[in-house]
This record gives structure tokens, C-alpha cells and sequence, in this order.
């Protein structure tokens, strides 16, 4: 099973590793096995660390890694830093050149019920978090950032796929980035009275969908855990298998599509159901089925809008790339360059038609 992977936000800009690391460790006969420090996506003067211990997290963080705390303050020389893990919100998974251009942001964003980080890290030997690990050396100019919600299945929230919407889009306005189908729907629908709004959905090029039910996602075997949901947690699990709801926001997504180039992703191989074991907990051990199909991940557009991809794997593994070698990987990877390099020559285009401009504007 993978380390805990924990987030340190409020990190003052003057801290160097070393400081960071003996305010972490605290004395304790515990080790940091990896640290990357980026600087906070909020533009608040700070930095952040992701953070692996070894052989495992400090003591002080027992209730943390147990779930009885979201997060834990300690103090950094007057200054209040916080560790979670979590990883709700923006963060940036490796740093830039300082004198680097930002070339792109990336973001990254889960599912249902999905982790911020763990839901991109592989299975194989090194657990791999391919967003971090992979693009910090193929696209070592872009900033690339995950995006975490609380959509834990049991839990008391009362969130709806509409809030998460909204939250991810005020949050995007201070960090300038898009990923997301149904949000960048409400930005179109906010243009012209929300100039933040308006100005994501125009800075947005392309997207990337990993088996996304557009058409609904089979969820009778979630459904049969309906016991240990609250009723808001089942209507919100209700609302991604199918309706008219989501059938009016994919249509709506469908009519911006054409200013987009859209990446999907779909698996070829059939997933486990959920089912309860011995010890009354539920795991994938049920019959294999198939939770999105092609139909469902797929939008139909023309091939110059949406490039089909098909992954030979199962729903949950969609995302999860042990090395380079995977051919999804180097799907994603080759597809994201290509993105690049149009929209340098398209920088370029415009800088010379301004050049010419002001040239005639002297003349």
C-alpha cells in the first residue's frame, strides 16, 4: 500500500527545506522520505510542501492520518502552518524556473468520490504520481495544479453537483485555470456579469475527460451501500447515473465545444462490482461489469473538436500510469505538447500582428 502522502500549507517564503523539515519532524525518530516545495496557488506570499514520511508520519499527525482531524496547525516562528491530507483546493505539484515562462496551467480534476492526489498515483512499484512525477519533466513550464472537493460518499454533506460547480469556479478565479466540463458551462452562463468568469471561460483551450459519464455512470452496485449514505449522498450519487439534469449539461457543454480541443479517454476493460465481504465492509470483489461505456464517455463530435482514445484498462485504473511506457501516458503527453506548440505559434501570430500595427502606427 502507498506512504500518506500530506500537504503543509502557510509555509513562510523564507523557510528553506532544512526548515521545514525540523519544524515537520519535530524531534521524532521518523524521517522524510520526499519533500517537493512549490509556491501556494493563492498568491498569498507563501509556499507549499507535499510531504512523505518514513517508515511513517510523526505521532502528532496519528489523528490526521486516522480521519479524526482533517488537519493539524503547528507554529513556524510566529507564522501558523497547517497539514492536511486532504488536499481540498488548488495546489501545485512541482515548482517552475523562476525565470521559466509559464508556458500553460494544467488542472486536474476527480470524480466522485475521489482523492486530489492519491487518484493519479499508479500501483506499480513506486507509486507513481504521474501528474507530478512524469509532467514535472515533459512539461517542466507548466504549471500544473490538482483540484480537491469533499465528495466522500459518507460523510454529512449536502453538496450537489451544481455547488461543486460553483465552488471550483471561485476558487479558479483566483488561480486563473480550467479543466472542468460543467464548470466552464457556468462560466458561459456567468459571462458578461462575472468578468472573472467570463475571463476563464475565453483563457480555456483544451480538456481532457477520463472516463467522464457524460450519459450517465451505472451506479447500482454504490447504490446498494445506501445504508451508510446520507439521503443528500445518495441524490447526489442518483444524479451522475443519468436525467435530465445531466442530459441539459452535456448538451450545453456540447454547444462550446467547438471553441475547445477535447481529449477522451475511455476503458476498454471491465471493472469490479462492490460488494460486501465477510467482514461486512465493501470491496471490488463482485462480478465484473462495465460502469461507463463508450457511449457514455464519448461526446460524438467531429474529429478536428474531440480525439477518441480507448485505455486498456478498467474504470478505476483509468488514471492510475505506473511508467512513461504506458500508452495512455504517451497519449496524454504527446496530445498536451501538440496543445503547446499551437499555442505558441498562435502567441507568436499575434505578437507580430501587433508588431505590424505599431509599425504602421510610426510610419
Amino acid at each position: 500500500m502507498p506512504k500518506l502522502v500530506f500537504r503543509v500549507t502557510g509555509i513562510p517564503l523564507w523557510a528553506t527545506a532544512s526548515d521545514i523539515e525540523e519544524i515537520l519532524l519535530l524531534g521524532e525518530e521518523v524521517k522524510i522520505q520526499r519533500m517537493t516545495i512549490t509556491p501556494s496557488c493563492y498568491g498569498d506570499d507563501t509556499q507549499t510542501a507535499i510531504v512523505q514520511f518514513e517508515p511513517s508520519a510523526p505521532k502528532y499527525l496519528e489523528e490526521v492520518v486516522s480521519g479524526s482531524l482533517q488537519d493539524r496547525q503547528i507554529s513556524m516562528c510566529g507564522s501558523d502552518i497547517n497539514i492536511d491530507k486532504n488536499f481540498y483546493g488548488f495546489t501545485q505539484l512541482y515548482r517552475i524556473e523562476d525565470d521559466a515562462k509559464i508556458t500553460a496551467d494544467i488542472v486536474a480534476v476527480t470524480g466522485l468520490a475521489g482523492h486530489a492526489f492519491g487518484s493519479w498515483r499508479g500501483k506499480g512499484d513506486f507509486s507513481r504520481m504521474w501528474l507530478q512525477d512524469f509532467f514535472s519533466e515533459d512539461l517542466p513550464s507548466c504549471r500544473t495544479m490538482i483540484y480537491g472537493h469533499n465528495s466522500a460518499l459518507f460523510n454529512n454533506g449536502i453538496h450537489q453537483i451544481k455547488d461543486y460547480n460553483l465552488g471550483f469556479i471561485r476558487e479558479l478565479t483566483r488561480v486563473r485555470s480550467s479543466i472542468l466540463s460543467g464548470s466552464l458551462v457556468k462560466c458561459k452562463e456567468l459571462s458578461g456579469s462575472d468578468a472573472a468568469a467570463d475571463d476563464i471561460f475565453k483563457s480555456a483551450f483544451a480538456t481532457a475527460f477520463f472516463g467522464t459519464p457524460h450519459r450517465g455512470l451505472l451506479v447500482d452496485d454504490i447504490l446498494s451501500m445506501t445504508n451508510k449514505m446520507e439521503e443528500e449522498r445518495i441524490d447526489l450519487v442518483r444524479s451522475i447515473g443519468g436525467g435530465d439534469n445531466l442530459r441539459d449539461e452535456l448538451e450545453n457543454f456540447i454547444s462550446l465545444a467547438p471553441g475547445l480541443k477535447i481529449l477522451s479517454f475511455y476503458e476498454q476493460m471491465k471493472g469490479k462490482r462492490l460488494k460486501k465481504d465477510e467482514n461486512g465492509s465493501y470491496s471490488r470483489i463482485g462480478e465484473y461489469f462495465l460502469p461507463v461505456g463508450r457511449e457514455s464517455a464519448l461526446l460524438n463530435l467531429s474529429p478536428d473538436i474531440e480525439t477518441s482514445i480507448p485505455v486498456d484498462a478498467d474504470h478505476t485504473n483509468l488514471v492510475k500510469f505506473n511508467t512513461k511506457g504506458d500508452a495512455a501516458y504517451g497519449a496524454i503527453i504527446s496530445q498536451l505538447k501538440f496543445f503547446l506548440e499551437r499555442l505558441r505559434k498562435k502567441e507568436m501570430e499575434n505578437d507580430n500582428k501587433l508588431h505590424k500595427r505599431g509599425t504602421h502606427a510610426l510610419g
